[in-house]
């Protein structure tokens, strides 16, 4: 896999990975909808029966992005995650048009492996430099799912299906369920799931993530699960570009639909780096408390069954 190795078509070295933010960032849909509020009106927002035939004058696809922490305190979560996968796929098959070509993807937070690390107040107590030390783009780190590249399960970087391939569903099911289980949380002790999704969507990765996104006909839904604070170096605004370049035939950030399972005593009120990233796409995201699995079934689902059809409603064909 060529990765973000030196010497591979579109590379981003650490320079350019920690570059300033960039100026005139403007981060919209702040409040987002916290599922599991009473306001929320779960059972009016998935209404979504059977998927009409795609029609000519909307989008074709979907691409669905799991952005996944793995690092130590995750084992509790990847195993909620994984229980309500059954009802999610349901809810992709059921919610999209009919036909509608989904692909479903895992990459993990991590960018190096092991290390230590602690937070206060939402902050990581270690330095600058231990982070930027922990935060590797110019090297390979070989495992699974690291620096950007698509989590490998089973044979499949990631899983391709129809929503009219009725007989899919199962295979799904095992395939998604499995990959999260295997994920584990053995993984770098830093966690930087903006920089993940950035990188998973951007030319560095190119080669190794080649066929998972599609750009002018396709939405995008991005769904970070972590119990921690971000620490991807350089600001929000260089990977909403990354996501934004990806999309830019399609029409941007018309064409991304966000969601988390995060921290509450950290978002929204500190507005850390992750809840700038979800909320820098025009729409308010989904997003509950990790700690309750009880509750990452509704924000899958209202994600996928409002969210997203939504935005591929407002798509374009292409060309």
């Amino acid at each position: 896999m060529c990765g973000l190795l030196a010497g591979c078509g579109g590379v981003e070295g650490r320079d350019n990975a920690t570059a300033p933010l960039a100026s005139g960032l403007t981060v919209a849909g702040a409040s987002g909808t916290t599922v599991g509020d009473e306001d929320t009106s779960m059972s009016e927002r998935l209404d979504v029966g059977s998927g009409p035939a795609v029609p000519t004058d909307a989008c074709y696809a979907a691409d669905i992005l799991f952005v996944i922490d793995n690092s130590g305190s995750m084992c509790e979560a990847q195993q909620g995650l994984a229980a309500v996968v059954p009802d999610l796929v349901d809810a992709m098959f059921d919610s999209l048009a009919g036909g509608t070509d989904l692909h479903v993807g895992i990459v993990t937070t991590s960018f190096s492996h092991g290390g230590s690390h602690g937070e206060t107040g939402c902050s990581a107590v270690e330095g600058p430099s231990v982070i930027a030390d922990a935060f590797i783009t110019d090297t390979l780190v070989d495992h699974n799912g690291y620096q950007g590249r698509l989590f490998e399960y089973d044979g499949r970087s990631y899983f391709e299906t129809r929503t009219d391939e009725q007989s899919a569903r199962d295979e799904l099911k095992a395939w998604f369920a499995g990959a999260i289980v295997e994920v584990g949380c053995s993984g770098g002790a830093f966690d930087f799931p903006v920089a993940a999704a950035g990188y998973a969507l951007g030319p560095g990765n190119a080669a190794a993530n080649e066929g998972f996104l599609r750009d002018e006909g396709a939405a995008l839904a991005l769904l970070v699960l972590t119990n921690e604070t971000d620490h991807s170096p350089g600001g929000v605004g260089m990977y909403r570009d990354m996501v934004l370049d990806a999309k830019s035939g399609c029409g941007g950030e018309d064409c991304i639909v966000t969601a988390g399972l995060l921290a509450p005593n950290c978002v929204p009120d500190y507005d850390p780096p992750v809840w700038q990233f979800l909320t820098a796409f025009g729409s308010a995201p989904s997003w509950a408390d990790v700690r309750d699995p009880t509750l990452y079934e509704g924000v899958v689902a209202q994600t996928l069954a409002q969210g997203l059809v939504e935005t591929c409603d407002d798509i374009g064909p292409v060309g």
